[in-house]
């Protein structure tokens, strides 16, 4: 969403509305020109609005990474909290080409759902 707000600011920069069909619509059937302020304005209004997009969904940091793929997990990314057994075991199932390979070769959940209790329980204990 952040990407078409930026487009729609640059359009607007080069007095491009085709962004807003109902406003250019609007100018074309009566003024063929809009307002330099109102230009302005808008253009503030999709500033502000990429700022509080990024408040309130900011960008992820790969600090969670490991969750969604624990295959790709190396030891700078790894969270702080976990036991020196957890991180071991971790690294274990992160070095498992067996499941990686298997992890590539269908869902997230269809994978999890199919593989040994095992790894289940390193997991959950994480």
């Amino acid at each position: 969403m952040v990407a078409k707000l930026k487009v729609w600011q640059k359009r607007l920069g080069h007095h491009e509305l085709d962004s807003f069909p109902s406003l250019h619509d609007l100018v074309i059937n009566l003024t063929n020109e809009l307002n330099s302020d109102v230009l302005q304005t808008m253009k503030q209004h999709l500033e502000s609005l990429q700022k509080d997009l990024h408040k309130y969904f900011p960008e992820p940091d790969g600090t969670f990474e490991w969750i969604r793929n624990s295959f790709i997990s190396n030891v700078q990314t790894l969270p702080n909290n976990l036991a020196a057994s957890e991180e071991q075991q971790l690294l274990e199932l992160a070095s498992d080409s067996f499941l990686k390979t298997k992890f590539e070769q269908t869902t997230p959940m269809s994978f999890w759902l199919g593989v040994s209790s095992e790894c289940i329980i390193i997991l959950v204990t994480m």
